[in-house]
């Protein structure tokens, strides 16, 4: 398969002398299209700041990123940016969706970012709309949408583009099991049309979807444990 993510001896400090705090440390992961990984740990951990470098969002003290044969500390700022906006997709617990804007615009926002034309962006949302059973709120605002029904935006939109690369924040921290097994679903979906994937999670049952579930405690990532699926 695939590598599509390789992140190889990363290290990562926050501030400096004697506040420093080491979030990450020697940490080395290869993630292959088609595979979905769970990393599980405590708050404070250090998986968000695995996912932020991960994702481009910024660089490691120590470390090299790969994304899709690209080494990210060799881009420019732009660079940087046009490869988030193509490869990589993000999916935070708190959905940050645009409350001023539609579901529909929502989703076609990062696809006309990426200079994409408002027809073919807006076919495209409509699209990702359909596939995740919300196109029948496609003109309603995020306010208006139950919290399911706003992390299924946030998919749509993270995944319209076909990125390469899916990185997800706690997705299903603040839904019922019923939702959160059915935003875990999605996911899953995605990965096995040829997409990657990390999962930063708390929750055994989402882990339970993985492929490979991975423990970061103290910025230490631990032996992988292999799903039988």
């Amino acid at each position: 398969m695939t590598e599509t993510l390789k992140l190889t001896d990363v290290s990562h400090d926050y501030g400096h002398g004697d506040l420093r705090v080491r979030a990450l440390d020697g940490v080395s992961l290869t993630v292959r299209a088609g595979e979905l990984i769970a990393v599980m740990g405590p708050s404070g951990s250090g998986k968000s700041t695995l996912l932020g470098i991960a994702g481009g969002m910024e660089h490691p003290s120590i470390g090299e990123v790969i994304v899709d044969g690209t080494p990210l500390r060799s881009l420019n700022a732009q660079a940087l940016a046009a490869v988030r906006r193509r490869s990589i997709g993000f999916i935070f617990q708190n959905y940050n969706l645009i409350p001023i804007l539609t579901v529909l615009e929502n989703v076609a926002v990062p696809l006309e970012l990426d200079d994409w034309p408002r027809a073919r962006a807006l076919k495209t949302s409509r699209q990702a709309l359909a596939e995740f059973g919300l196109l029948e709120v496609a003109d309603s605002y995020p306010e208006n949408l139950s919290g399911g029904q706003q992390q299924r935006v946030a998919i749509a939109r993270a995944t319209a583009g076909s990125p390469r690369l899916i990185l997800a924040d706690e997705p299903t921290g603040a839904l019922d099991s019923i939702t959160g097994e059915s935003i875990v679903r999605l996911i899953r979906e995605r990965v096995d049309a040829g997409a990657a994937a990390i999962v930063a999670t708390h929750d055994a049952r989402l882990a339970a979807w993985a492929d490979r579930v991975l423990t970061l405690e103290d910025g230490h990532l631990y032996a992988t444990t292999e799903m039988q699926r």
